[in-house]
């Protein structure tokens, strides 16, 4: 028989533990986003787009980074002063060369 478990405990008895109350969350509507004027195409590289936002280079601002089906991480600085404004930056690298992270 396999066990499940989960945060130590079997599973049936973490499905036990009550949650709290679910609150109704309100999404505020979609917008397209920009970098250097331009929409941010991900599906010329057949979509399915994984973003992150960080601060990549250490100023304080967060950074996006959207990888792709295709495995590279596309990076677009903060240039933004009080709002945020991307620009897109060469392709992430490593030892000189794009990283390519396939998922296949």
């Amino acid at each position: 028989m396999t066990r499940i478990w989960s945060a130590g405990l079997p599973l049936a008895a973490a499905l036990a533990i009550p949650l709290p109350a679910q609150v109704p969350i309100k999404l505020l509507e979609p917008v397209q986003l920009q970098a250097d004027g331009k929409t941010l195409d991900t599906v010329a590289d057949i979509g399915h787009a994984g973003q992150l936002l960080r601060d990549h280079d250490g100023d304080g601002k967060l950074d996006l980074l959207v990888s792709s089906f295709r495995g590279s991480i596309r990076l677009f600085k903060n240039v933004g002063d009080g709002e945020v404004k991307w620009q897109e930056q060469a392709p992430l690298e490593a030892g000189g060369e794009a990283i390519r992270i396939h998922n296949w």
